[in-house]
């Protein structure tokens, strides 16, 4: 079976209203022969623990490399992800015009990503369509990808 396949079938059959990463890790550390056993590296300790580290170095980031007023310093860009990925600071970025765009473009699509997870809740929809707005007038925040006209 696949980890889509073992996720599914759990989520499926989990006996209970709210489903936990609990859930998973225990069914996966009770069958090992499963893809998820794999995927959540219990068979390599090692690798598993760098993986957490990764994590929490990201969570780490997010929390302490903050202004005085408590907000972020740092933004990870989509260029960046393509390699190992990064951080830069915020204010550089704001002061870029190329990396500003990347930032905005990037935001724009989490943004979309964030509307087609909650488009059924209704009252968002003035948020979807100022959203709309900011991503017709962008060169790459364009929904398919290309400028808009």
């Amino acid at each position: 079976m696949s980890v889509r396949s073992e996720m599914n079938e759990l989520f499926d059959n989990i006996g209970s209203d709210v489903f936990t990463v609990h859930h998973v890790i225990s069914w996966a550390k009770e069958n090992p022969d499963s893809a998820l056993y794999r995927e959540l590296k219990f068979d390599d300790d090692a690798s598993a623990a760098h993986l957490w580290r990764l994590h929490h170095s990201r969570v780490l980031i997010a929390v302490y490399l903050t202004d005085d007023k408590g907000e972020r310093k740092t933004i990870s860009l989509s260029i960046d992800r393509v390699s190992l990925g990064g951080y830069r600071d915020l204010d550089a970025v704001a002061h870029n015009k190329d990396l500003h765009e990347i930032a905005l473009a990037d935001a724009l699509h989490e943004l979309e990503r964030v509307e087609l997870k909650y488009e059924h809740i209704q009252g968002l929809e003035k948020v979807w369509r100022e959203a709309e707005k900011v991503r017709a007038k962008t060169k790459r925040g364009a929904r398919d990808g290309r400028a808009a006209a």
